[in-house]
């Protein structure tokens, strides 16, 4: 699954923003966007609906109907997880910073 999301996450921020947006791959199932804050609604819904559509494919049909499937960790151990994958979205608003006394420009980098 964290393939997909992957795919999903750079496709439609993107395609959408172009640019102005940037993903990340923080580490496991964790991944970070920076988007405008104005277009949070647009980017979040899309990925969203992006998502809940390919879940289903994800699965055969008998574990669609049972809801679960059985599959092995990174040890080995069987597990049975549920096949209706959720995603969970969160933001933080942020501001650009800059240094009081060293202004930011083309030429500046950090020591």
């Amino acid at each position: 699954m964290i393939p997909i999301l992957s795919r999903v996450l750079h496709d439609v921020v993107k395609g959408l923003l172009g640019p102005r947006g940037f993903v990340g791959h923080i580490g496991g199932d964790d991944f970070i966007f920076i988007i405008p804050a104005s277009d949070i609604s647009l980017v979040c819904t899309e990925i969203l609906s992006v998502f809940d559509t390919l879940v289903p494919f994800q699965y055969n049909e008998q574990d669609q109907r049972a809801g679960y499937f059985f599959g092995k960790d990174r040890r080995g151990q069987l597990h049975r997880g549920a096949a209706d994958d959720a995603l969970d979205l969160g933001s933080s608003p942020t501001a650009t910073a800059r240094s009081p006394t060293r202004p930011r420009s083309a030429s500046w980098r950090p020591r």
